[in-house]
């Protein structure tokens, strides 16, 4: 009984100490309202190029859903999308064209054909 006493003590106090440890010296860390910047300060060539790579075949029906929400993404830096058309058969590739033109986000989104299906 006494030796389980003893070790939950330095448990607890082993957890007191990590968490006084992360609370007084990591510099507030847990704070939300501290950010590494906004759309609105600095200049945007400070922030990485991102790309998107999106695999598609056959995603006609679920690429009304999916792809204006990846198009509209707010990022201060360069954003591409790149949407590979593995020989699709539902039209995916015009689907993906004219939804880019309707977003207003033609120019982010680069269509790729994939190499043809091995047989079988």
């Amino acid at each position: 009984m006494q030796l389980l006493l003893v070790i939950s003590l330095g448990v607890s106090s082993l957890s007191l100490a990590a968490w006084l440890y992360l609370l007084l010296a990591r510099g507030f860390f847990w704070h939300t309202g501290i950010r590494l910047g906004s759309s609105g300060t600095g200049p945007a060539r400070n922030w990485p190029s991102v790309g998107i790579v999106v695999p598609a075949r056959n995603e006609a029906d679920v690429l009304s859903e999916t792809l204006p929400t990846l198009l509209g993404q707010e990022y201060p830096g360069t954003v591409r999308l790149y949407l590979v058309d593995d020989q699709s058969s539902d039209g995916t590739t015009g689907v993906a064209r004219n939804l880019a033109e309707q977003s207003g986000s033609g120019s982010t989104l680069t269509l790729i054909e994939g190499s043809r299906l091995p047989p079988g």
